[in-house]
């Protein structure tokens, strides 16, 4: 999928997949990379297909509460006790 917001392109033909999820009701939530080092989110449920642009420091809190610790510190670096 592919889209515009704010004037920056997001396709997820072409950015890495940093991580997937699948909630109880199916639905699929993965959190993309793009070339140039920004991260979206891309939403797939049963009523549409959504790519969402937020604030890096918003998708770092979605990284924390959904990615394996292994996965995030290998992402982003590792956190502060």
């Amino acid at each position: 999928m592919r889209k515009i917001i704010g004037g920056k392109i997001y396709d997820t033909t072409t950015a890495k997949v940093i991580f997937s999820t699948i909630d109880e009701d199916g639905d699929n939530t993965t959190l993309y990379k793009k070339k140039n080092g920004e991260y979206f989110l891309y939403s797939k449920t049963v009523m549409e297909n959504l790519i969402q642009d937020h604030q890096f420091f918003d998708l770092k809190l979605w990284a924390q509460n959904n990615l394996p610790e292994k996965d995030y510190v290998k992402e982003f670096g590792e956190v502060c006790e």
